[in-house]
């Protein structure tokens, strides 16, 4: 990985907030943080700026990520929540026999007191960006493992969510977006049942797919398949396999017991652990980032999502 110039500008403190799954709510740690004054990625609902996290001597280079409207809190830590799900889902994939593993990168939320502001930030990856699947059902490249990925989601939490909206640098995944069949919880890219659909009709299965055993999402199962399929599922019910049915599908989410509080707080629509923030009103963006460059066109927004990843060129 080739080298990254520090950011320059005034260190400042900040609370980082990180879901952890063991005691089931959000841990927080006060950090100190420098942030560029210029963005230098800009999608269709958020705006991406360079940070680092200091950490004595040493500088961690991460990027943050802002909406470009004011939103409430809750929708920062929805973005926050649907990757760490999105991860948990990554790793009960990674335990079938993929030809390649995938990951989601570590997300915190980020709260900037000096310019009440909400943010979340991630590590910095580089290399060549590649957006694979979007929100609306789009397929973009070839790659079988991301379209793999997607279908397994849905099959997974028994067709109540699919993660898609697959976009990073090689198989270091980030900003996903979650479809609930209620349409609840996930932030505004959740297009629900719709959004699901539209992936259904859009995706073809690969090698992946049938290597997994995942039923076709049109038209009716082989005899073959089935068999397949059977024969996946209750070797994954034997103990130690790591899977096992869903009895409150979006409660659940067919992943590790300790994610059930966060599938509460999604169904609910509330971020959990926003207990933590004193409510207040949202600040303009101009106001939140005074002394920096407006971007353009930051009247954005929408549900369809317009990416705000951070691009790195090779």
């Amino acid at each position: 990985m080739a080298s990254v110039q520090p950011v320059a500008g005034t260190p400042e403190k900040a609370k980082k907030f990180t879901y952890d799954v063991h005691i089931k709510g959000w841990t927080m740690q006060e950090v100190t943080v420098v942030l560029n004054s210029r963005s230098f990625e800009e999608g269709g609902m958020r705006v991406v700026f360079r940070l680092d996290e200091i950490e004595g001597q040493d500088r961690i280079p991460c990027v943050a990520k802002f909406f470009k409207k004011s939103q409430p809190e809750q929708y920062v830590f929805d973005e926050a929540m649907t990757q760490m799900v999105a991860d948990s889902f990554a790793q009960e994939f990674n335990k079938r026999k993929v030809p390649k593993k995938v990951a989601f990168l570590s997300v915190s939320v980020l709260e900037l007191p000096l310019r009440r502001a909400l943010c979340t930030v991630e590590p910095l990856i580089s290399g060549t960006y590649v957006k694979h699947n979007d929100n609306a059902g789009t397929v973009v490249t070839e790659n079988c493992t991301p379209q793999a990925f997607s279908h397994f989601t849905y099959e997974h939490s028994n067709r109540s969510t699919l993660v898609c909206d697959i976009q990073g640098v090689g198989e270091f995944y980030t900003d996903p977006q979650i479809h609930s069949a209620d349409g609840r919880g996930f932030g505004m890219g959740n297009l629900g049942k719709d959004g699901i659909n539209r992936f259904i009709q859009t995706h073809v299965c690969n090698s992946i797919c049938r290597g997994l055993c995942l039923p076709p999402l049109r038209g009716r199962e082989t005899d073959e398949q089935l068999a397949c399929r059977l024969q996946s599922q209750e070797l994954s019910r034997q103990p130690g396999a790591g899977m096992r049915d869903l009895e409150a599908a979006m409660l659940e989410f067919a992943l590790d017991k300790s994610l059930q509080s966060v599938a509460e707080a999604a169904v609910r629509g509330l971020p959990p652990g926003a207990e933590l923030f004193q409510p207040r009103q949202p600040q303009p963006y101009a106001q939140v980032y005074s002394g920096g460059a407006k971007p353009q066109g930051a009247s954005g927004g929408g549900h369809q999502r317009g990416g705000g990843g951070h691009q790195r060129g090779g």
